[in-house]
C-alpha cells in the first residue's frame, strides 16, 4: 500500500503573489511487494461556494467566468464543461458544490513510479499565487459566499480511480484598487523602487530538484525564503504607504459624534486603514456637550455586501457580523481610550463583482435626555450582568434615556503572512493520504 506525505515549508498562510512550496514524499509501506504509481499531479485551486437561500446560483453560475480576469496560465472553467469519467479523470472538484474561480495548470509531479518494499522518494512542487492585479479575491467564509483555496495533489494507480489530496490553504490579498493607488503613490515617490512593486505575472509551476550535489532541504528551503521574502518586503512597503495615506498629516482624524443636530462626543482616530492583528485604538471626548453620555459600546464590524443582481431578493439589507466589542461607562469620566485588537483570523477589505467585504466601526450610545444630578447615581447603582437584559435595553424604554448608533467606517488590510500564522486550527502543515 502506498501513502503520500505532504509537508509545507511553513504555516499555509499566503499572500497574493508568493510562491507555495511544498514537499510531497511517497512511500510504499509494504513489507514485501512492490507498488506503482501510474501518476501524480498537482493543481492550485480557488473554489467559490454561495448560499442558495440568498444568492441566485443560476446567475452567479452564467457569470463566473467574467467576474475575474483571468491570464492564460489561469483556467476559468464552469464545472459543467469537464469532461471524462468522475472516477478516472483529474477533476477537482469532484463531490463539491460550487464554482472554480480558477485554477492553474496541472502539474504532472511524476508517472510510472514504482517503489520496492519499505522504499520511499519525495519531491518538491512550487507553484505561484497571482499578482492583485488578477483580482483574485482573499480566503473568506461569510454567510452568503465562501472563498477557499487548496493545493490538490491527485493519484492514480493502474486499474484504480483517482484519489485527491486535498491541502486547504489561506490567502491574503490587498484589494485591486488600493494596491494599484499605492503602487502609483509610491512611482511618484521613488520610480526605482515602484519597478519592483509591480510583480510580474510569470508562473513557475512544479519543479522537481534534480542536482544529486545540493541537498535536497537546502533548495526546498531557500527557494522558498528568498523569493517570499522579496513578496513580503514589496507588500509591506505598499500597505504602510496605504496606513500612512489614511492618517491626517501625522495628527489623529477627529470625528464630531452627533445624535441628530446635537453633538454629544469628539472621538479621535489616528488613522482609518488597519492591519488584520493590529489594535485600533481610539479617544473620546465628553466634556462641555449639550447632552450626557452615560456609556458606550463599540464593537469591530464586517458587513458582506453581494451585488444586487446576484441577490435572490434584491431588497434584503446585509446582515453584519461583529467580532471583538467594548463596554464602558463614562458617565462621570470626561475623556476616555478606546482599544479594540483586530481579529487574526478575519479576512480584509476587498470587492469583486459577486460580493464586497467592508468593515467598520460600530458604536451605540446611552444619552440622557433630561439632565438631573440623580442620573449618574441612578445609572451607578444599575446592576448589569449576562443574566439581565443589557443597558440598552433596559433604558430603551425610559423616558429620560436614549440610545443611538453611529457607524464610522475603517479599512482592513493583510498583514505579514508569518505574523498570522497558528491562528485556524483547520490549517495543517502535514497532511497524508493512503493510496489504495
Amino acid at each position: 500500500m502506498l501513502t503520500a506525505y505532504l509537508e509545507f515549508n511553513r504555516d499555509p498562510v499566503f499572500l497574493a503573489g508568493e510562491h507555495i512550496q511544498v514537499k510531497l514524499t511517497i512511500e510504499n509501506q509494504s513489507d514485501e511487494s512492490e507498488e506503482s504509481l501510474a501518476i501524480c499531479t498537482g493543481q492550485l485551486t480557488c473554489r467559490c461556494a454561495v448560499n442558495g437561500t440568498k444568492v441566485n446560483r443560476e446567475v452567479v453560475e452564467s457569470q463566473m467566468s467574467h467576474f475575474f480576469n483571468s491570464s492564460g496560465n489561469m483556467a476559468a472553467y464552469k464545472s459543467k464543461f469537464q469532461i471524462g469519467s468522475s472516477k478516472t479523470s483529474f477533476n477537482i472538484a469532484q463531490d463539491e458544490k460550487g464554482y472554480n474561480v480558477f485554477c492553474t495548470k496541472p502539474e504532472i509531479v511524476c508517472c510510472d513510479l514504482s517503489l520496492s518494499a519499505a522504499e520511499s522518494i519525495s519531491f518538491l512542487f512550487s507553484v505561484q499565487l497571482p499578482q492583485p492585479s488578477e483580482m483574485i479575491p482573499p480566503t473568506f467564509n461569510g454567510h452568503c459566499v465562501r472563498f477557499t483555496y487548496r493545493l490538490v495533489f491527485g493519484f492514480q494507480q493502474v486499474g484504480q480511480p483517482m484519489q485527491l489530496l486535498k491541502c486547504p490553504i489561506r490567502v491574503l490579498v490587498l484589494c485591486h484598487k488600493l494596491h494599484s493607488e499605492a503602487v502609483s503613490q509610491v512611482q511618484r515617490k521613488d520610480s526605482g523602487a515602484a519597478r519592483s512593486l509591480t510583480g510580474s505575472n510569470d508562473w513557475k509551476d512544479g519543479s522537481l530538484s534534480s542536482n544529486p550535489f545540493i541537498e535536497e532541504s537546502e533548495v526546498y528551503h531557500k527557494s522558498s525564503e528568498e523569493f517570499d521574502q522579496s513578496v513580503i518586503q514589496e507588500a509591506e512597503i505598499v500597505i504602510q504607504s496605504l496606513c500612512h495615506r489614511s492618517a491626517s498629516s501625522g495628527s489623529p482624524i477627529a470625528y464630531s459624534v452627533r445624535n441628530g443636530n446635537t453633538e454629544i462626543a469628539k472621538f479621535c482616530l489616528a488613522k482609518s486603514a488597519f492591519r488584520i492583528g493590529e489594535e485600533i485604538t481610539g479617544f473620546f471626548d465628553f466634556n462641555s456637550f449639550p447632552q450626557y453620555c452615560l456609556q458606550y459600546v463599540v464593537s469591530l464590524q464586517c458587513e458582506e455586501k453581494v451585488a444586487d443582481w446576484f441577490k435572490l431578493e434584491p431588497t434584503a439589507a446585509a446582515q453584519p457580523q461583529s467580532f471583538c466589542s467594548r463596554c464602558e461607562y463614562v458617565a462621570d469620566i470626561t475623556q476616555t481610550e478606546v482599544n479594540l485588537a483586530v481579529p487574526h483570523s478575519v479576512s480584509p477589505s476587498f470587492s469583486t463583482e459577486l460580493v464586497s467585504l467592508v468593515w467598520s466601526l460600530q458604536f451605540t450610545f446611552v444619552i440622557a435626555t433630561e439632565s438631573h444630578p440623580d442620573i449618574a447615581t441612578k445609572f451607578t447603582n444599575t446592576s448589569f450582568d449576562e443574566e439581565n437584559d443589557d443597558l440598552i435595553n433596559n433604558y430603551k424604554s425610559a423616558s429620560n434615556f436614549e440610545t443611538f448608533s453611529w457607524t464610522l467606517p475603517i479599512t482592513l488590510l493583510p498583514n505579514n503572512p508569518f505574523k498570522l500564522q497558528c491562528c485556524s486550527s483547520v490549517l495543517k502543515r502535514k497532511h497524508f493520504l493512503r493510496i489504495v
